[in-house]
């Protein structure tokens, strides 16, 4: 009986240090994957009265659209055509930390087909028109707990900033204070988020 409960407490002990080492070793997978992100977030809530917003960047690092892709033409959506296309409009992205410059055939390869179906006269109008437009990302947004329409909170945004997180949106309006009287102390913003295959 006394070998039953030493064979047990023994047991005990290796399914308690098998499993301390498996829940070590899994989670060893998040600790190097948070350890190596280049880029950190930090979040500090001040609670002062009649404090000016501050300007809010939306970014994003593809910024054209499918849609607006295929009205140019479907080829434009070639590996190659969409890294040339991005870093020809954002060159920041070359500064950013895990920037690999790709192989110099693959953009000229990107060049050729941009070069190709996008021409000269029409060159702006038409990266414009592929690109994500304000009013087709948000859906609405609200302040104080004042409900805004899309097209309201788009009035309020600069967009095509380069940065090295994509092309931005600085969302900025001045003549919005957050008060202790108000009824809803923060700003939100509903995106519209669509996934095509």
């Amino acid at each position: 009986m006394w070998l039953r409960g030493i064979f047990g407490g023994v047991f005990f002990i290796f399914l308690l240090c098998s499993c301390t080492a498996l829940f070590v070793l899994h989670s060893l997978y998040f600790i190097f994957r948070t350890a190596s992100q280049t880029e950190k977030t930090e979040t500090k809530t001040v609670h002062d009265d009649q404090l000016f917003i501050p300007a809010l960047i939306i970014c994003n690092r593809m910024p054209f659209s499918q849609d607006g892709l295929n009205n140019v033409n479907v080829n434009l959506r070639q590996d190659s055509a969409l890294r040339y296309l991005l870093e020809w409009t954002n060159p920041s992205l070359r500064e950013a930390a895990d920037y690999t410059p790709p192989a110099a055939d693959f953009m000229n390869q990107g060049q050729n087909t941009v070069l190709q179906y996008i021409t000269q006269s029409t060159r702006n109008q038409t990266i414009q028109n592929m690109q994500y437009q304000c009013q087709s990302v948000i859906n609405s947004c609200s302040y104080q707990g004042i409900q805004l329409s899309s097209f309201d909170c788009c009035r309020n945004l600069l967009s095509l900033i380069p940065s090295v997180n994509g092309l931005c949106w600085v969302w900025r309006d001045s003549t919005m204070w957050q008060n202790s009287t108000g009824i809803n102390r923060q700003f939100s913003i509903t995106f519209q988020v669509c996934y095509l295959s």
